[in-house]
């Protein structure tokens, strides 16, 4: 073969390679740095977002949970200083973010904050492992944008937060796995999972998500001995898991409270999860799945389109029917007890971050099938800014607009939540330290706001009125702290959401309370909760203030008459 005919040939060999090159696309490191600057944007913006909400007043859940954790840093003893229905995790994360940013409505939704913008972080760097890099900024943004909903109350600090956290921490994990299958991936999988069901019961009902990516990965790393080398991740999981729940169940031990907690978590829950019934309840659920549906809906139509392709290419199968599986944990979670709470939704973030996140790349691979190209990075650019600004301009009030206190209101209607913040200032200007308050309803976030402890472990007036055969005695207890030890403050409230008595269930506990208040103590305070907004009198206003007419909700502020 001549000169001339071989360098023709290398010509046309560098011509397709240099051909091959521009059609497989842009170089990592481009396509890199463009979806790190836009999860920089999203990261940024929904920051701002919750910052500006972070004087939001404290529910009656945040405030509980919040004032759990100053019991914890002060030395009390969990399911017998205080109790809840929830596994010690719960208490102790509280606990950490209460010393970490100090006892206050802002300082504990800073601290929420960080945890949801980190949870956004890993979402992306979760869903890059398992599918393809473009489409995991979509996932970022669809949790970020679902966990802020303000219908499902996204702007607080719920213990749904905590949960997703460390779910997601669990499934980035099991993702590296699936990337290296090293066993310490799998170990740290166990340990973060199984904490994040000590936190919060409902968060096991994930556990199917975690077992198909555990699936995907020793199908990838050990296709010809698939059975087999599954035994690997199934041991260091189980390791991990064992590892917490024996720290968790040893240290209840050690504080001779395993009963208390086995009673709390396990037996108490059953008369709880009675008290509704499907049929009574069954339009709040389609309502709420409806909301999540026509609220975002750009995101599921990318999601279950790329679904059906998902399903019927075999490669693919499996993680389509993982993303799916998000989505039935996801309606698992918040079906104990049909209460269907609002907050209880709040887990269909991580359904919706996975399934739009594999939905934009099956979209993605039946253009550029695994490959980086400009035209699907600039595709996910688009898809991007479309669900980015469809976000932010339908809650561009929410977001932007709307005052702390208004957010309240609008979420919480007559829950008295922003007056409990006004009160609780004003008891911090006449406290010092050492007094104590009781609060007469189911608002511990006076207590956490002011730093004042309750004279009894009874501080949630909600679990004394559900009819239980104990309540006898927990009522008599919590009259004979209160009495004993004499309270400096005493505020009763006035407001059937905050004793949420069952129909039929009467106990002499409301009605001893204002007579004992009445008898011990100086009225000081009254906000009068009306329909135009609510009137505060303070000091000496109250002593010409109108009476109280049947149905009126109002709070009572009360101090100790000096001896």
């Amino acid at each position: 073969m001549n000169k001339k005919i071989k360098a023709g040939m290398r010509n046309i060999q560098t011509t397709e390679t240099t051909l091959t090159t521009k059609e497989e696309g842009i170089k990592p490191v481009f396509s890199n740095l463009i979806l790190y600057v836009l999860l920089a944007i999203i990261i940024a913006v929904y920051a701002f977002i919750r910052f500006r909400m972070k004087d939001v007043p404290l529910e009656r859940d945040e405030g509980s949970y919040a004032y759990i954790g100053q019991l914890l840093l002060d030395g009390k003893i969990p399911y017998v200083d205080f109790y809840e229905m929830k596994l010690p995790a719960l208490y102790y994360l509280y606990a950490l973010i209460v010393k970490l940013t100090g006892a206050s409505a802002s300082g504990l939704h800073i601290g929420m904050m960080l945890i949801c913008l980190l949870t956004s972080v890993l979402v992306y760097y979760t869903t890059k492992n398992l599918f393809r890099h473009e489409a995991a900024i979509v996932g970022a943004l669809a949790y970020s944008a679902f966990s802020l909903s303000f219908y499902f109350f996204g702007f607080t600090a719920q213990a749904e937060h905590l949960v997703n956290f460390q779910i997601i921490l669990a499934y980035f994990f099991l993702s590296r796995a699936y990337l290296d299958d090293k066993w310490y991936w799998w170990l740290l999988a166990g340990l973060v999972f199984s904490n994040a069901v000590f936190t919060k019961q409902a968060g096991a009902t994930f556990a199917l998500g975690y077992l198909l990516i555990m699936a995907m990965a020793v199908k990838k790393n050990h296709d010809n001995d698939y059975l087999k080398n599954a035994m690997q991740p199934i041991l260091y999981s189980a390791i991990g898991s064992m590892i917490v729940v024996g720290f968790w169940v040893g240290l209840m031990y050690a504080y001779g409270v395993l009963d208390e907690m086995i009673f709390w978590v396990m037996d108490f829950p059953k008369g709880y999860t009675q008290l509704f019934t499907w049929d009574t309840r069954k339009e709040i659920f389609y309502d709420n799945l409806s909301t999540i549906f026509s609220n975002y809906p750009l995101l599921w139509i990318m999601g279950f389109v790329g679904l059906i392709f998902g399903i019927i290419k075999s490669q693919t199968r499996l993680a389509a029917v993982f993303a799916v599986s998000l989505i039935i944990s996801a309606i698992i979670s918040v079906m104990p007890g049909y209460y269907f709470y609002p907050h209880y939704w709040l887990f269909f973030s991580i359904p919706i971050a996975f399934v739009a996140s594999f939905g934009m790349s099956m979209l993605l691979d039946l253009i550029k099938n695994g490959k980086t190209t400009v035209l699907t990075i600039g595709i996910t650019i688009m898809s991007v800014i479309i669900i980015f600004a469809s976000d932010l301009a339908k809650n561009k009030k929410y977001y932007f607009s709307n005052k702390v206190d208004k957010i309240s209101k609008n979420a919480y209607g007559i829950n008295p939540f922003v007056e409990c913040k006004e009160i609780a200032e004003y008891l911090a200007k006449k406290s010092k330290k050492g007094d104590e308050l009781v609060v007469m309803g189911s608002e511990p976030q006076i207590n956490f706001y002011t730093g004042m402890r309750s004279p009894t472990r009874h501080f949630f007036m909600g679990f004394l009125t559900k009819g239980r055969i104990e309540e006898a005695e927990w009522t008599a207890e919590a009259k004979k702290d209160i009495e004993t030890k004499k309270p400096r403050f005493f505020v009763h409230v006035t407001h059937p959401f905050s004793w949420a008595y069952v129909d039929g269930v009467k106990t002499d506990l409301f009605d001893w309370s204002i007579a004992h208040a009445r008898e011990n103590y100086d009225l000081v305070g009254i906000a009068d909760l009306k329909s135009t907004g609510t009137i505060y009198a303070w000091d000496d206003q109250v002593n010409n203030y109108p009476p109280a007419n049947p149905g009126d909700m109002r709070i009572f502020v009360f101090e100790r008459k000096k001896q």
